[in-house]
């Protein structure tokens, strides 16, 4: 499913999918959208909610700017909160998993990154560092990841692990991509820039060393150039060979991985 949006003021218009709409009647503005047609309005949950994606209204991760998150959520607690509805048999993760030949499970990536596993859709919860959901992507195996109206990817995916863990950080480019450095390497904290945010630096704590490995083509090279300035001395690039990503890098066994993970234990 996906979704034609034209600017519109300081935000975006595009056609209701709630009833039949044939002038674009649903506006969009950050987190928040509205439907002029007969009022209703709300935040990336209701949107969700509205389309049928969740059975339940989290009402206890609101983003209602008046009801803020007094503390880090329990990243389990999120993935109960959600209750995507269940996929009777295989769902489309399963059928990504197989595509790209992971090693890890559909249980595995719903358990630790809470991705929903249904039938046509897999869909991906982006928190910000409180561990509050301000963002939602969607993709099948066959498509690259897309985001849904409102959804505003401000924090780096995986920032929410940073109160669970200690140690070094692993800066990768993508959510595929911390997936599977996740899988492969547990002794620090993997962050990724969140697929379509573009590679500008967004906050990552103040003392943690960190270790950036982007794709190997031009755009990686220059995000890991701004976020190295950004930076400064806590941090040190790693130049993935011309065309690959890191999860070609780990699923091929290549050397560069084992210098990655080396460099890794010796910033811990």
């Amino acid at each position: 499913m996906g979704f034609e949006l034209r600017p519109s003021g300081s935000g975006e218009i595009m056609r209701c999918p709630f009833h039949q709409d044939e002038n674009p009647s649903l506006s969009i503005c950050g987190r928040w959208w509205k439907r002029w047609a007969c009022g209703l309005s709300g935040d990336i949950f209701d949107f969700y909610w509205n389309l049928g994606y969740i059975a339940d209204r989290p009402q206890f991760l609101s983003l209602t700017p008046s009801d803020p998150p007094t503390r880090p959520a329990s990243f389990d607690a999120v993935g109960l909160a959600l209750r995507l509805k269940k996929a009777e048999g295989p769902g489309e993760l399963d059928r990504l998993i197989e595509a790209r030949s992971w090693p890890f499970t559909a249980d595995w990536l719903r358990r630790v990154w809470g991705v929903g596993n249904e039938p046509g859709r897999v869909l991906i919860p982006h928190l910000d560092e409180s561990g509050a959901l301000i963002g939602m992507k969607w993709r099948t195996a066959t498509t690259k990841p897309r985001s849904f109206p409102g959804s505003r990817f401000r924090a780096l995916y995986g920032a929410w692990r940073m109160w669970e863990r200690s140690g070094p950080v692993l800066l990768v480019e993508g959510e595929s991509d911390a997936w599977m450095a996740s899988w492969e390497w547990r002794d620090g904290t993997v962050l990724a820039v969140p697929t379509g945010a573009g590679t500008r630096p967004m906050p990552l704590g103040e003392k943690e060393p960190v270790v950036i490995v982007f794709d190997g083509d031009r755009a990686g090279h220059e995000g890991a150039r701004r976020w190295k300035e950004a930076l400064g001395d806590r941090s040190i690039v790693v130049e993935l060979p011309v065309g690959l990503d890191l999860s070609d890098c780990i699923l091929g066994r290549m050397k560069v991985w084992d210098e990655i993970k080396a460099l890794l234990s010796r910033s811990g």
